[in-house]
């Protein structure tokens, strides 16, 4: 083999290397944000489960990871997983919540934030979502 042919191969491996390595990172983007909507819907079903048992909405995240039995993974319950940082915001009044979810870093491990409330439906942003009141903005 020549040495303009280990060149050629060379190239060759760079380009598929190239082409590949963007499509892997978008393919664990979008993992991460199906695994952040599944980690919502499972928040605010404990949610729902801590407001029967206890007749209010719980007062955070950390709340649903220390119930006995634990009501969510504990790791979720610390607030990351997934590439995502998790918030829980009971309402002043105790009779809604609101929980978000927001890359930690922004364009690596996602791109989109997502809100749930007590309604239950997610909602996707193209920006960082505040906790703030009672209901998605």
């Amino acid at each position: 083999m020549t040495i303009v042919e280990l060149m050629i191969v060379c190239m060759i491996v760079g380009i598929i290397i190239s082409i590949s390595v963007p499509a892997l990172l978008r393919n664990k983007m979008t993992a991460n944000e199906k695994a952040t909507q599944q980690n919502l819907r499972a928040v605010a079903t404990a949610a729902e489960m801590y407001r029967t048992a206890n007749g209010i909405y719980p007062p955070d995240l950390q709340t649903l990871g220390t119930e006995e039995p634990p009501m969510i993974d504990p790791v979720l319950s610390q607030g990351t997983q997934s590439g995502y940082l998790f918030n829980l915001v009971r309402s002043e009044d105790s009779t809604s919540f609101i929980a978000v979810a927001n890359p930690t870093k922004v364009g690596v491990t996602g791109i989109y934030s997502y809100c749930i409330d007590r309604e239950a439906r997610i909602k996707e942003y193209n920006d960082t979502v505040e906790v703030e009141g009672s209901a998605c903005p």
